[in-house]
């Protein structure tokens, strides 16, 4: 165990809490001990937290890029702290899509057999791609690796705009997510200029209320049935609520000037699960079905929940293993960490 490891164990411990969680619930579903019924609700919590995970690791990378442009400071360190971090949610978003897949073999029958008229393909192709470049930035640092995967992390957001929702706002309100997550992060764990990161999420935030708003109400975000039952329909409460406590709330928590550390980490987490609640409130909405004239909602199992957790628990244990076992290795090196 490195130096760096042993300073802050408490993150690699809530890290592996929430791994076992999510085995054990996995086991559970596996044993049959909870039915599960996909037959109608394809898409649900695991395609929540994949978008999530994958447009977080994606906004860490556009933060990173603003640093070697020289539009942002970062803190010690901060560097490895987000191209680790974003390597680690980018494997734990890969690790969402094989939960939500069942069956881990058809990622090699993607491999050995991809469609290249499929999005679904192309995903694929972005996010290991990308998650490659991630750890080469952390572990062999350059401009030219920043800049690729910088690319890399806007065509993983811009094809799963592509792939689950095709309306006009789609990809503009993925991107603008993908941002305020990333750089809700790094005002965390990496920003040198907290108080121009707060102001420039506080500038997102309410543009990202309004095209919420905006795109609901014009169809232009998703399709005019969907919007209505996320209006009024049963996943209504979920996106009501994941607006308000994912932006509403973060924006009030950070409108002070120099906020305390227990406000902004609030803040920040309120806004990654204001994040994926509006995210799991619109797949549901999409994915309902009408019977006997009548709309069904899927609802959630406990298992599922706890293995989504077990996703978050994996971001958590990497993001905090490969910065430390790159810091060790520049430090054989005689290397120096930024």
């Amino acid at each position: 165990m490195t130096e760096n490891m042993k300073k802050k164990p408490i993150l690699l411990a809530v890290g592996a809490a929430l791994v076992g969680i999510g085995l054990i619930c996995r086991l559970a579903q596996s044993l049959g001990l909870v039915e599960v019924d996909y037959q109608y609700f394809p898409w649900g919590v695991y395609i929540a937290a994949f978008l999530l995970l994958a447009g977080a690791a994606s906004g860490l990378i556009f933060t990173a890029l603003a640093a070697e442009l020289g539009w942002l400071t970062l803190a010690p360190g901060g560097r490895s702290r987000l191209y680790g971090g974003a390597a680690g949610l980018y494997a734990a978003a890969g690790l969402a899509i094989l939960l939500d897949l069942g069956r881990p073999e058809r990622v090699f029958n993607m491999v050995l057999s991809p469609n290249f008229s499929s999005w679904m393909t192309w995903d694929f192709i972005f996010l290991a791609l990308t998650f490659v470049l991630a750890l080469l930035c952390l572990f062999r640092p350059g401009r030219v690796a920043a800049r690729l995967a910088a690319a890399g992390a806007a065509g993983v957001v811009a094809v799963e705009g592509l792939l689950f929702w095709e309306a006009p706002l789609t990809l503009a309100l993925f991107l603008l997510e993908a941002v305020l997550a990333g750089l809700a992060l790094s005002l965390l764990i990496a920003a040198g200029e907290r108080e121009r990161v707060r102001r420039a999420l506080l500038v997102l935030l309410v543009l990202a209320f309004i095209l919420n708003l905006g795109g609901l109400g014009g169809g232009l975000y998703v399709p005019t049935d969907t919007a209505l039952l996320l209006a009024g329909g049963a996943p209504a409460p979920l996106y009501w609520g994941s607006l308000l406590l994912g932006l509403i709330l973060p924006f009030c928590l950070l409108a002070r000037k120099n906020p305390s550390a227990g406000p902004t980490a609030a803040a920040v987490i309120l806004l990654l699960g204001g994040n994926f609640g509006l995210k799991l409130a619109t797949l549901l909405a999409e994915e309902a079905v009408s019977v006997s004239g009548r709309i069904n909602v899927y609802t959630l199992e406990w298992t599922e929940w706890g293995a989504a957790l077990g996703t978050v628990g994996l971001a958590l244990v990497l993001a905090r293993l490969l910065p430390a076992l790159a810091a060790g290795r520049r430090g054989k090196e005689g290397g120096y960490e930024n």
